[in-house]
């Protein structure tokens, strides 16, 4: 990189936010997770039934999806009431071998492109922290935001101790990251409409494996569309074109 684009990007450093679910993963990992512990006895099966339930009154529009996930949050706390916070880590690490098999091979590439131009991979999901900080570590990425149950000298007390599930919570998270991150020059990526907030907050968004109504929104304001089979030339095209930009913006300052 040459001496005036080093410059350029001296003072903050440019990000990936990544949500996890539909974007880099086939499917929805903490649902399959809470499916593991039930098999493995360490998750109520009616409470588990009770979250499956809901995902399909979700899906059939019969209540929203932040409904359905407010509910979810709250059922998972409720089932991780009393629970070892050692036994539900080693119930994720377990499962590694189960799950990796979904995510996107273009993940992998897409979190490594990143990396190497210079962009700060960061996961920003709804995603039980357990779970998806075993995926995190998978892919290389050392930064993860997550759902996180509160935990009591080693023992969950059924409460959630984070935010990131509320409407504003990923845009919460972006915001207070905003001193230390260059956001015109950032990416995020997600599929998802509750996600509108985390793309609007960067420079570069890009809506992945998407719903109809968030890929709507995103060729209305001009976002970049993408699927797990294109990313990566989306992406390394998107990543020259901002490199170029901040080329000539270091060279009119």
């Amino acid at each position: 990189m040459d001496d005036t684009l080093t410059g350029a990007m001296r003072d903050k450093m440019p990000a990936g936010f990544l949500d996890f679910d539909g974007a880099l993963y086939n499917g929805n990992l903490s649902i399959d997770f809470i499916r593991h512990l039930s098999e493995c006895g360490l998750y109520d099966r009616k409470l588990l039934n009770a979250i499956l339930k809901a995902g399909e009154l979700c899906k059939k529009g019969a209540i929203s999806y932040e409904t359905f996930r407010s509910a979810g949050i709250a059922l998972w706390a409720e089932g991780m009431r009393g629970k070892r916070v050692e036994h539900i880590e080693r119930a994720a690490e377990s499962m590694l071998p189960v799950f990796k098999g979904n995510i996107y091979s273009s993940s992998y590439k897409l979190i490594s492109a990143l990396e190497s131009n210079g962009y700060l991979p960061i996961i920003v999901s709804v995603g039980i922290f357990e779970v998806n900080s075993v995926a995190a570590r998978e892919l290389n990425v050392k930064m993860l935001y997550g759902t996180v149950a509160e935990r009591d000298n080693g023992i969950y007390t059924g409460r959630i101790a984070s935010n990131i599930h509320l409407p504003e919570g990923k845009s919460e998270i972006l915001d207070s990251l905003a001193s230390g991150i260059d956001m015109s020059r950032s990416f995020a990526f997600s599929d998802s409409m509750a996600d509108v907030g985390m793309l609007e907050r960067v420079g570069i968004p890009v809506v992945l494996n998407s719903t109809d109504s968030v890929k709507n929104i995103a060729l209305e304001r001009g976002w970049t569309v993408a699927s797990h089979e294109n990313v990566l030339k989306e992406v390394i095209g998107l990543i020259r074109k901002d490199r170029g930009n901040a080329r000539t913006k270091s060279k009119a300052n």
